[in-house]
């Protein structure tokens, strides 16, 4: 758990009394937009994989929420990479996820075709 995480979970608790509203600064402490970029992008993928592929709130490891997921960050690495073109090990990452995702839609595919075949509608990936 990150520093911020702790942080704010402590303001959430021990500031803000039961059945009242939050100060304007504890409001401003737990907006989103103060946290780091890496924890805003891991909320931002647990929202797609809920959005597009799990079937209950806690399924994060069917072939579904992952290929979710890995489409989310592939499509973060890939604005990355274009803004910044010379940054390799961003590259070597990106193919790292796109053969995991690969080989994940393989195994959807060959499991239960249309199970494969509704996930890359809904993230409008070839298939």
């Amino acid at each position: 758990m990150s520093f911020v995480t702790a942080f704010r979970r402590l303001l959430s608790t021990s500031v803000a009394p039961a059945g009242s509203s939050s100060s304007s600064l504890v409001q401003l402490a737990l907006a989103p937009s103060m946290l780091p970029r890496r924890e805003r992008t891991h909320i931002a993928v647990r929202a797609a994989i809920a959005a597009n592929a799990r079937s209950s709130e806690f399924d994060t490891g069917c072939p579904e929420a992952q290929v979710a997921g890995l489409t989310l960050r592939i499509s973060s690495i890939t604005t990355h990479l274009g803004e910044h073109k010379k940054d390799v090990a961003a590259a070597h990452g990106l193919q790292q996820l796109v053969q995991k995702r690969r080989g994940l839609l393989t195994y959807l595919r060959r499991i239960d075709e249309a199970r494969y075949r509704a996930i890359c509608e809904k993230l409008g990936l070839r298939g």
